[in-house]
This record gives C-alpha cells, sequence and structure tokens, in this order.
C-alpha cells in the first residue's frame, strides 16, 4: 500500500532506493554494533520522509557545533557541512527530543561514504569540577540519576553514541571530544561502542590524547577524542614546560577555576567566569580538523565504507550473530 505521511503520498517502496535509505549492509552493521531497533525505525522513519529533499551531499556534519570552528573549516575549503546545536536551532537540534533526534538522524544519513561526523557532547555533568554533585565515576558512570541535569546528559550522550554507531554503519567517521577529566570515557554505551567496532570492525576505534592549547587554545586543556579516523593520533602535538606554564597563568586571568578554602583545610574547586570561553574550539583546532580529513579522503587505499562492505560480507559468510547486550541504551529512551 502506499504510505500517506502528512505531506502527500508516494510509492511504499521508491524511498528504499534512495540514498538515504540504509542498505543491508548498513542495517546489519548497525545491530551488530549494537544498536537498538529503535534507531533503525528512525532512520526508515526520516529517508521514508525526506528522500525528495535530500540526498548525501555533506562532508561534514557538526554535532554540537558551538561557535561553529569545525564546520566553519570545511566550508572556507568549499566543502559542504552542516551544523546542529540547539543555540542555533532550539527544538529542531534539541537531540533530547524526538523531533531533535530525528533531524540528528537526518544529518548523519545526509553524509557522504567516507565524510566525518564530529561531536562535542555537552561536558557539564561529566568533568571533574561537577563531580561533587554529579556523583559520577568509574563505579557510578550514570552518576546521581534522581537529578534531572545528569539524566538530560546521559540522554543525550546515549543519543549522540547511536549517532556514532549509524554513521559507522554507513561507512561514515567518526570523531568524539572531551576534556580529559570527563567521566564520559567510562559511560557504558562509549565502552560498548569501542569494544564493538574494535571486534567487528578490525579495531579501528581509536582513544587519544591531545592537547588543545597546541592548536592555539588559550589555556591547557587536556582533551580527549574518541572515534573511526586514523588521523585521531596526529592531533596530539607536545607542550613544552615553558609554554604550559604561560598557559596556567593564562587560566588564572580567566579565572577558569576558582579554588576555595574550607575550614577543615581542604579546597573546593569551581568553575569560574572563564570557564565558557575554554568550551570554545580555537579556529586553528578546525582548521586541523579539516586538513587531516582531507588528506586521509585523498588518500588512495582501503576506506572505511570499503571497510563496512568487507566485514559484513565476512559476517555473512560466518552467519555471525548480532550483538545483545541487556540493559544497553537505557538512558537514550527512545
Amino acid at each position: 500500500q502506499a504510505v500517506d505521511l502528512g505531506f502527500g503520498v508516494m510509492p511504499p517502496a521508491a524511498w528504499r532506493n534512495s540514498p538515504l535509505a540504509l542498505t543491508a549492509c548498513a542495517a546489519s552493521m548497525c545491530l551488530f554494533l549494537g544498536a537498538p531497533q529503535e534507531l533503525l525505525d528512525m532512520a526508515d522513519f526520516v529517508a521514508m520522509s525526506s528522500y525528495k529533499t535530500h540526498t548525501r551531499d555533506l562532508v561534514n556534519f557538526d554535532v554540537f557545533s558551538g561557535e561553529q570552528a569545525i564546520s566553519n573549516a570545511f566550508r572556507e575549503h568549499g566543502m559542504h557541512s552542516q551544523t546542529f546545536d540547539i543555540t542555533a536551532r532550539a527544538l529542531h537540534n534539541d537531540i533530547s527530543k524526538t523531533t531533535g533526534f530525528a533531524h540528528a538522524v537526518l544529518g548523519v544519513l545526509r553524509v557522504v561514504p567516507d565524510g566525518l561526523v564530529t561531536l562535542g557532547p555537552p561536558c557539564g555533568s561529566f568533568v571533574y569540577i561537577n563531580r561533587a554533585t554529579s556523583g559520577r565515576s568509574q563505579q557510578r558512570p550514570y552518576g546521581n540519576e534522581g537529578l534531572r541535569y545528569v539524566e538530560l546528559a546521559s540522554l543525550i550522550c546515549s543519543r549522540a553514541l547511536m549517532l556514532v554507531v549509524l554513521a559507522t554503519a554507513r561507512g561514515v567517521y567518526t570523531c568524539l571530544e572531551q576534556p580529559c577529566s570527563s567521566t564520559m570515557k567510562w559511560f557504558p554505551d562509549l565502552v560498548a561502542t569501542g569494544k564493538l567496532i574494535n571486534k567487528y570492525l578490525s579495531n579501528l576505534w581509536r582513544d587519544q590524547f591531545f592537547w588543545m592549547a597546541t592548536w592555539e587554545g588559550q589555556t591547557p586543556k587536556p582533551s580527549r577524542a574518541w572515534g573511526t579516523v586514523l588521523w585521531l593520533p596526529k592531533l596530539f602535538a607536545k607542550l613544552t614546560k615553558l609554554h604550559r606554564l604561560k598557559l596556567r597563568e593564562n587560566a588564572k586571568k580567566l579565572k577558569v577555576t576558582i579554588r576555595k578554602k574550607k575550614a577543615d583545610g581542604s579546597y573546593s574547586v569551581s568553575g569560574g567566569p572563564g570557564l565558557k570561553r575554554t568550551q570554545v574550539y580555537p579556529k586553528q583546532f578546525g582548521e586541523r580538523i579539516y586538513q587531516l580529513h582531507k588528506i586521509l579522503m585523498d588518500t588512495k587505499g582501503m576506506h572505511l565504507q570499503a571497510i563496512v562492505k568487507s566485514c559484513f560480507m565476512k559476517l555473512k559468510r560466518e552467519k555471525a550473530k548480532f550483538a545483545r547486550r541487556p540493559g544497553a541504551w537505557k538512558k537514550a529512551n527512545l
């Protein structure tokens, strides 16, 4: 039967042949990488709703883009990039809402094979400054689940990782960034996603420490990135001792953190007025990511889309079973 979604009637199978639709390979790899069926249903609905107006035309999809350092770098070099941030488009870019998540899924579906999805999920409840309140730790990665802002952050993080799975299954590279102190490294969905990508896609998942200061950051800002891009280790560059001292002095002037001595002699640390300024990516960081990914896309060889297809065929021959994780994605609340 024809399908009517309120914007006209279309043949039931027409959208299946569109570039946005999940192929058998992509859908199967989503399941191998632990994606819930609800994510595939959402991807199908979005493709069915948008196949007449959109195609795979993005080189970069920048999620939680903030001041758009990464997307601006791609655009300045003539590459098509789309941003996704609640501060820019409110409900349509609110990943915690169904409408916003559908737009995020559409953004991922639009990225060309071997393109790049960059993500910088809000780190507020994950960083060490907030641990006393959020309660997050290695033993309690979900933290104080009774606090709404902690639960909301977990929901956002879980849905962001679903985008990572979807992009990977579509043959699209991913890079997710956090401050080094972020407890997101212990978040169950992040840990499981990395393990499953390594299990089924030839150990592609990478975890890299780097200094944001090496890309013209105003403070040292030790950072961490996870993803499937081969160039991730190239984000790291050494900071000289002198450079580090100068940056620390600058951080004090900016009042990034405020230390207060308690009556018992211990100190409490809280965010200062300059903390938000450190969350903005330097322009040079965006430029570096563009340059590295441009080199990757221009390099001959077996790229992610080909790797995904090859691994899928191998799993199909072996009649491998999809991964099942009890309690997985429970924070995504789909």
